[in-house]
């Protein structure tokens, strides 16, 4: 509103192409949300080997910068026996796995399996706060419903109750590198700090998850901010930016 009542005042001169909106310090060092990383791994259908495994793990379809509304894994099995036996003891399992935080919320699992089948469907929902900025808030108040089934089937594949491929890699890897954590970094001793800014921490969100049959790969997003105030300094009524 302070950039609105700005231009406002200045209205016979004239008008800027573009301007900053002056809601907080960071629109002048350092945008949040600019480094988005994307992770891939080739993937190819139908070559996994064991009795159950991650056919495809994906998240709802919106921006790199929103946490995901679902994120969705199809496990299918050898047989129909294997697929619904699974089916039956999952929820148990996911009730009482141990999250890498004591204190973590995971997201509410939602099974769904048709008697015959080989496939199995766990589908994950987001809880809380869903802009990418705040992924402290939201694992405060809420979960991130990729974090909570990725890290869990990742626990899967470690205690060989899954067996692994493309898909189970990518949430291994997620385990690895982040576990739930959202706010710096799991392994500090790989981070080098080289400004005053990123010293302040970073905030990591894992915003996407796909599947992706037709390029062949599986793809994991990132959005990544520094951690910086939103509004630590209100505009000062004067300051016309650069």
């Amino acid at each position: 509103m302070a950039t609105r009542r700005y231009l406002k005042a200045i209205e016979e001169a004239e008008q800027p192409d573009f301007g900053i909106v002056f809601d907080a310090v960071w629109t002048i060092r350092a945008e949040k949300g600019i480094e988005r990383p994307v992770f891939r791994l080739p993937f190819q259908a139908e070559k996994t080997q064991g009795e159950l495994w991650i056919d495809n793990l994906n998240t709802s379809k919106g921006p790199v910068n929103q946490i995901p509304n679902t994120a969705t894994a199809m496990l299918k099995g050898i047989s129909s026996e294997v697929a619904e036996q699974f089916a039956n003891q999952v929820k148990s399992l996911y009730n009482n796995y141990g999250f890498d935080d004591p204190n973590y919320r995971p997201a509410e699992l939602e099974v769904s399996y048709t008697k015959g089948s080989r496939t199995v469907s766990l589908t994950t929902k987001v809880k809380g706060a869903q802009h990418g900025s705040v992924p402290h808030e939201n694992r405060l108040e809420g979960a991130n419903p990729l974090v909570s089934l990725a890290n869990f089937l990742g626990y899967l594949i470690n205690d060989n109750q899954l067996a692994n491929n493309e898909m189970g890699r990518m949430t291994q890897f997620i385990s690895w590198g982040w576990g739930t954590q959202v706010l710096g970094e799991k392994h500090p001793d790989l981070l080098v700090a080289y400004d005053d800014v990123f010293k302040l921490g970073t905030t990591y969100a894992l915003t996407q998850f796909t599947t992706d049959t037709e390029k062949g790969e599986v793809r994991l997003g990132v959005d990544i901010r520094y951690a910086m105030g939103h509004y630590p300094h209100g505009w000062d009524g004067k300051t016309s930016g650069s």
